[in-house]
């Protein structure tokens, strides 16, 4: 059953402290606000127009190292490279931009039309995936997944989607990414390599059972190939990728899961195992977290 008001008060103090307030806060239809760095010694967060950036000092504190700041425009969502320390990138309504903290340089801006959600990938740290708005009614446009080389800031399309592409997921070493779209579709896209983004293709394309909005994607920490999907509507898939003709290998669909589900985690040190987060019940809004083995 629900757990009253003082207990869910009580279990909030035991899993988070606030050790301070930021400056600025988060509006409502950002996403992906958080980021680190790879060597976990860097972490920032987006406000409304601006980036906070944080660093760790000798004694374990955090500081405000700097804000980054640009023109006067609404910052969707934020990623850091994998590989280098000290570059991040966050889109605006229709750029990516691109900030070296090490070198405090002008940031590099990639013209993309209506982005919505950027992915930087680990096998290379010059290949950037974005994901873009579909447009309804009279003027459609179909979602669209790209990649930009940011050597020489280029702005490729590689596959399009009847809805906007939500969740972007390179894989944590191989050229490879896995897209969910706000339509339930989720497909698997090959890069060939760090060298070009010639030559890319879909090795499958699914969908969730009920069409349902993709709201996550998380590789496993112990496998090449296996993906865990979660929807809006609470569905959670794990998928094979492998598998072009049949990749849902298991669906987990049970009567007190959480309805719609809002994010993903692998277990460390738990081999099948991860969390998941989600609305207990559409007419609450408390979360639930799950915890759920697969082997």
């Amino acid at each position: 059953g629900l757990l009253g008001e003082r207990e869910r008060e009580s279990a909030r103090e035991m899993l988070i402290k606030q050790l301070s307030a930021a400056p600025s806060g988060c509006q409502v239809w950002s996403h992906a606000v958080l980021a680190a760095a790879p060597s976990g010694g860097r972490w920032a967060y987006i406000g409304t127009l601006s980036v906070y950036v944080y660093c760790t000092l000798a004694d374990g504190a955090y500081a405000l190292e700097k804000i980054l700041y640009g023109k006067d425009e609404v910052i969707g969502s934020i990623c850091w490279s994998p590989r280098e320390a000290g570059r991040l990138a966050v889109n605006v309504q229709d750029h990516i931009v691109v900030w070296d903290l090490d070198t405090g340089g002008p940031p590099q801006r990639i013209k993309v039309d209506g982005v919505y959600s950027i992915g930087w990938a680990a096998h290379s740290p010059h290949v950037l995936a974005s994901g873009t708005c579909a447009i309804f009614g009279s003027g459609h446009k179909d979602g669209q997944v790209r990649l930009h080389d940011l050597r020489v800031g280029s702005n490729e399309l590689i596959h399009s989607f009847s809805n906007t592409p939500t969740v972007l997921r390179w894989h944590r070493s191989l050229p490879k990414l896995a897209v969910g779209a706000a339509s339930g579709q989720v497909a698997l896209i090959l890069n060939p390599g760090a060298a070009k983004l010639s030559g890319c293709s879909v090795h499958f394309q699914t969908q969730t059972p009920n069409k349902a909005a993709v709201t996550d994607l998380q590789w496993d920490p112990l496998s090449e190939h296996y993906l865990l999907c979660a929807s809006s509507d609470g569905e959670l898939l794990l998928l094979d990728t492998a598998n072009q003709k049949a990749p849902v290998l298991f669906a987990f669909q049970q009567n007190e899961q959480p309805k719609g589900h809002t994010s993903l985690s692998w277990l460390p040190g738990v081999p099948g195992g991860f969390a998941s987060i989600g609305s207990l019940l559409e007419r609450f809004s408390d979360e639930a977290c799950r915890i759920v083995k697969t082997r």
